[in-house]
């Protein structure tokens, strides 16, 4: 019990002491040094010489421009197979296409002279066909123009025309006849926003082949 009394006495002195003598240090901690002032450079606004210098206007943060979803027709290509051959350049590029075959209707213009009565009377005439530099020619063999002679096959009916008078002018009596003909295009449809079309106009794509953009519908490209 004494032993006790004793300990609580010795920790109410400690704390008596601790109280009196603990106070904060009057020492006032060290300050950032400023930068010296170069008070004789200072003017004051009204003074001559003075030019008030003004702070940048604070640049607006840029936004990000959204890629543009477009859509591309690459062709047209004349055959399905040319079609996918030139699929391995947009494969190349990691793009999807979509093949598109769309037929079209047109005529041609072949000049012939009539049936000749025999094999032999068609040989005569084409030699002297060849003679003349009229060198674009063959004998038929379809039913309705068995013998028959064709002098060119043309896209234009102008240059038919010219064909027609130039065979006059020789003394041989030619025809044109008009021909239908349906003609399958190809073209591959694409639909990204990965790409631009200064990309896909540099690719070596083959002869009359070319890229335009087109009109986006909810399945893709037209």
């Amino acid at each position: 019990m004494k032993r006790i009394a004793a300990f609580l006495l010795l920790l109410n002195i400690g704390l008596l002491m601790w109280g009196t003598w603990y106070k904060d240090s009057t020492v006032p901690e060290p300050a950032t040094p400023q930068p010296p002032i170069a008070e004789s450079q200072m003017l004051l606004l009204t003074e001559p010489g003075a030019k008030p210098i003004r702070r940048r206007a604070s640049q607006p943060e840029k936004q990000l421009k959204a890629v543009e979803h477009v859509c591309y027709a690459v062709g047209p290509f004349g055959s399905a197979r040319a079609a996918a051959a030139g699929g391995t350049h947009l494969r190349k590029l990691g793009l999807v296409y979509r093949l598109r075959s769309k037929e079209t209707e047109s005529k041609i213009y072949r000049v012939y002279i009539p049936p000749m009565g025999s094999r032999n009377e068609a040989l005569v005439m084409q030699r002297k066909l060849r003679k003349l530099g009229f060198k674009d020619n063959a004998i038929l063999r379809e039913r309705a123009m068995n013998n028959a002679i064709s002098v060119g096959v043309y896209a234009k009916h102008v240059n038919a025309n010219r064909i027609l008078r130039d065979l006059k002018k020789n003394g041989i009596l030619a025809r044109i006849q008009v021909i239908d003909k349906l003609t399958t295009q190809n073209w591959l449809d694409i639909d990204t926003a990965e790409v631009a079309i200064e990309t896909l106009q540099a690719v070596p794509w083959e002869k009359g082949v070319s890229v335009e953009q087109v009109p986006c519908t909810p399945s893709g490209s037209r």
